[in-house]
């Protein structure tokens, strides 16, 4: 299962749903590069993003922090979880 979390392909899958493209924009020395290479680092803000929602939420492994990013996980990998319910889709 951890496997399946930190997997590049899956991130990269999950970066395309989100449409992360269309917020993040990349250095000029990326601009040359084809659309599939340059979309290959948008894996990386899908971890930032989800460490985003831990922090803003408050950072606590055993509080709020957790609970949030562990719901946006559930519910953008698929997992069944009846009280995943994140705000980034």
């Amino acid at each position: 299962m951890r496997a399946e979390l930190v997997c590049g392909m899956k991130l990269q899958e999950i970066a395309m749903r989100l449409d992360l493209q269309r917020y993040v924009f990349m250095a000029p020395s990326n601009q040359g590069q084809s659309p599939g290479n340059r979309f290959k680092a948008y894996h990386k803000f899908v971890e930032a993003l989800l460490g985003g929602i831990y922090l803003d939420a408050g950072g606590s492994y055993h509080g709020q922090g957790m609970e949030a990013a562990k719901k946006c996980i559930f519910a953008l990998w698929g997992f069944q979880d009846p009280n995943a319910a994140c705000l980034v889709m």
